[in-house]
């Protein structure tokens, strides 16, 4: 394992870029972190920008364990590959095998101690609902924007009449039906006390550079 080094997988993607410049902007030299990836162009620009890269799938089990083998932290970004929990359960494995100090998906954790062994629910200060994006973008784009309920069976219909299979499309019905019932609608301060300020409001979220 080496001796201070931090191995990010998923950092080929949009939210892996924002996790590597959090951590170089906490003091993490970009030269003893390896952004780990399957975007050979993204790992170019991160190549050039100063970090270590690797070029990874994290299918490939024995590819990952030597990887977090020679890191002491590590920080998996969740993905949206359909074995991603396999994956997950990969690196999460082989980290545990390696001894890794941490592994988390947050710059924060990483760079600051108290963390280990310990699970976030990170999530907003406050809850939303459909119509409150919709009210939301109409400041944003100054024009009324409607937020249009649709029943799952016509979310299906639709999905099913743009191309998509039949299984996939209940599914995501389903899945858009039990958001919209506020299921998963739970809300805590985690990810506020990570951060040391507010969470960031729907406006100013959707207007942020």
């Amino acid at each position: 394992m080496a001796e201070a080094s931090t191995l990010v997988f998923g950092a080929t993607g949009a939210l892996g870029r924002h996790v590597l410049d959090a951590l170089a902007a906490r003091g993490i030299s970009p030269e003893t972190i390896t952004a780990a990836g399957r975007n050979q162009v993204r790992l170019g620009e991160l190549a050039a920008a100063g970090f270590g890269t690797a070029a990874v799938d994290l299918s490939d089990s024995a590819a990952v364990e030597e990887l977090v083998a020679r890191h002491s932290d590590i920080v998996l970004i969740s993905g949206g590959d359909p074995n991603r929990l396999a994956q997950h359960e990969s690196v999460i494995k082989a980290a545990k095998n390696a001894n890794a100090r941490h592994a988390e998906a947050l710059a924060i954790v990483v760079t600051t101690a108290g963390h280990d062994n310990v699970t976030y629910s990170l999530s907003g200060d406050t809850d939303f609902t459909y119509a409150d994006i919709a009210e939301a973008m109409s400041v944003v784009l100054e024009r009324e924007v409607a937020y249009q309920p649709v029943t799952a069976e016509e979310l299906r219909g639709a999905l099913i009449n743009s191309g998509m299979g039949g299984g996939l499309a209940a599914f995501l019905a389903g899945l858009d039906e039990t958001i919209a019932a506020g299921v998963f609608a739970r809300v805590g301060d985690d990810l506020s006390r990570l951060l040391g300020r507010p969470t960031t409001g729907l406006v100013e979220g959707l207007t942020a550079k």
